[in-house]
């Protein structure tokens, strides 16, 4: 009996508080959900892990976070393009809404419901959800405005539509092929230090870096020099790569879930008669890449992505994978940059080219001298691509600073149209207007020289000649004669290693014209410039104190040699 009185008194009890409960929600009204203004919180974009999207008739896409990236999991596997996943979670995230309706708004204009904006059965559902928990954030996007520039827009739990820019049905809304990633190599070739090429069942090469230098590690060639060159526009042809399309997997029905030996034969991919290159770097996952049948339009079959994908690319991949000697026939086979000194014997005359610290060539024989730095780098690139057919008993010794040996070479094919004093810069000698402090300008006639100095006290130039005192500087012609040294420069180099008898060939033995200058510039010095015969164009000439003659052209002499007095208002 006692029983049967709780019993009814635990009855009651339920039956007060669920009326209660109905009492407070009634008195309570409707819940209000405060607009969105945006259809995905920041914290679900960083934390998503899987994206899946469903489009009307279409197998769902689905995306996943691997590493720093993102594969595709349905419907077939495969690397995605990192772009279109993060635009879409980018546009959920940050892409403004630009309107929102509640159900009320929606009937109060026109009578309507969600289902009149195709939110009931959506174009495009995108589920966001961390990788491996819970439902996830989905969102609906139905129908397009008139204009087309905007769609209507459902989040899961939120009885609110919203409305914002087709950009997010754009990105979300595409074929699940388009967001397949189209680099040939994803990986990129940073820190790539050695690769593997296997021909088939021909030929295989290994290649290694080290310090700075390519070689063939075993193979094929093992122990030859290698083109840097060649490997580099090798390595640049991968890198730069494009998949133009897909062949699997696709999403057909009853392709294999994995790579198979017939599927491989169907694409020339087997290993019998593939290319295969293998990518290597320390620290770096290697990366292989087989080349197999002629697709269409100049592709190729390629098996990419570690044997996740059959795909089409440039055929000229294979071509230079399957084709390319990488071997070095040239007689000096290495790099411009890593060439640092260059010795050249001419008829009995050695020359000498040595790089700067900072790169600039220097001349260190016959005369110890600044290089022409166009004509440098000229000849040491003719070096470097003289090959065995160049040799030439009758021709030029050269040795490069790479401890090779030396080898006799044509002199047209080492030299093109250029001479070897040519290697001197034709910059003779250089001396600003405000550094010289006394210029002496003598001809072979037997008069006295012409001298004028500055004086600083008086800051002008004046007349030193005992005989012109009733003379004054011409100030316009020791500018032009100053102008000329600042600086004083070749037509031509004729020779950098002067003898007795050249002194008397090119009239500087007994020169026509002596001009000296004096510097007071740090460390005083002086420098005479012998002027001597004609020559086409000009006179030949040489510097007192180094060893060499060259042309200076007609508009120097003059400059150099023009009186630079004129005579003063006499008494």
């Amino acid at each position: 009996m006692s029983n049967r009185r709780v019993i009814r008194i635990l009855v009651a009890i339920i039956l007060a508080l669920a009326g209660l409960h109905v009492l407070v929600s009634l008195r309570r009204g409707p819940v209000i959900y405060a607009p969105r203004q945006t259809l995905l919180d920041v914290a679900a974009k960083e934390s998503a892990g899987r994206i899946r999207i469903e489009r009307k008739g279409e197998k769902p896409v689905v995306l996943v976070r691997e590493g720093d990236g993102w594969r595709l999991e349905s419907p077939f596997g495969g690397m995605a393009e990192e772009g279109c996943a993060r635009k879409v979670l980018d546009l959920l995230a940050f892409g403004p809404v630009r309107d929102s309706f509640t159900e009320e708004d929606l009937l109060r204009l026109g009578g309507h419901t969600r289902s009149d904006y195709g939110l009931d059965d959506p174009q495009v559902t995108i589920t966001v959800s961390a990788k491996d928990s819970g439902p996830g954030h989905s969102v609906r996007l139905g129908s397009v405005t008139a204009d087309s520039k905007h769609v209507f827009a459902s989040v899961d739990g939120d009885p609110v539509s919203y409305l914002v820019d087709t950009d997010i049905l754009s990105a979300a809304g595409k074929p699940a092929g388009a967001f397949r990633i189209r680099d040939f190599v994803p990986e990129g070739l940073e820190g790539v230090d050695a690769f593997d090429i296997k021909r088939g069942t021909g030929s295989f090469q290994s290649f290694r870096l080290d310090d700075g230098k390519w070689s063939i590690l075993s193979g094929d060639g093992q122990g030859t020099p290698v083109s840097g060159v060649k490997v580099n526009l090798f390595l640049a042809d991968f890198s730069n790569a494009r998949i133009e399309d897909y062949a699997w997997p696709v999403g057909a029905p009853y392709e294999p879930d994995g790579v198979t030996a017939p599927l491989l034969a169907g694409y020339g991919l087997d290993p019998e008669t593939a290319v295969t290159v293998t990518l290597r770097g320390t620290g770096r996952k290697d990366v292989q890449i087989s080349f197999g049948k002629e697709a269409s339009d100049g592709l190729v079959y390629a098996l990419a992505q570690n044997g996740g994908a059959i795909v089409t690319v440039d055929g000229r991949l294979k071509d230079v994978a399957s084709k390319t000697q990488f071997s070095d026939s040239r007689l000096f086979p290495y790099e411009y940059a890593d060439v640092l000194r260059v010795s050249a014997t001419d008829s009995g005359t050695v020359y000498q080219l040595a790089r700067e610290p900072g790169g600039e060539w220097r001349l260190d024989a016959p005369v110890a001298a600044p290089a022409d730095q166009s004509c440098a780098e000229s000849f040491v690139r003719h070096l470097l691509s003289l090959r065995s057919v160049d040799r030439d008993e009758a021709g030029i010794t050269v040795s490069l600073s790479t401890n090779s040996p030396a080898e006799t070479v044509r002199t047209d094919a080492a030299l093109g149209d250029m001479v070897l004093p040519d290697l001197r810069s034709r910059e003779i000698m250089k001396c600003a207007p405000s550094d010289v402090r006394r210029v002496s300008i003598a001809g072979d006639g037997g008069e006295k020289p012409t001298l004028v100095s500055y004086n600083k006290d008086l800051r002008r130039w004046t007349v030193e000649s005992a005989d012109a005192v009733n003379a004054s500087v011409d100030e316009e012609a020791l500018a032009r004669l100053l102008f000329a040294l600042n600086p004083l420069t070749a037509d031509k180099i004729v020779t950098l290693k002067v003898s007795e008898n050249d002194l008397f060939t090119y009239g500087l033995k007994s020169p026509r014209w002596t001009v000296a200058v004096d510097s007071s510039r740090g460390e005083e010095w002086r420098r005479n410039i012998l002027v001597g015969a004609k020559a086409h164009g000009g006179r030949f000439a040489t510097l007192g104190s180094s060893d060499i003659v060259f042309i200076i052209p007609d508009s120097t002499v003059k400059a150099l040699t023009a009186t630079v007095l004129k005579e003063g208002n006499k008494k």
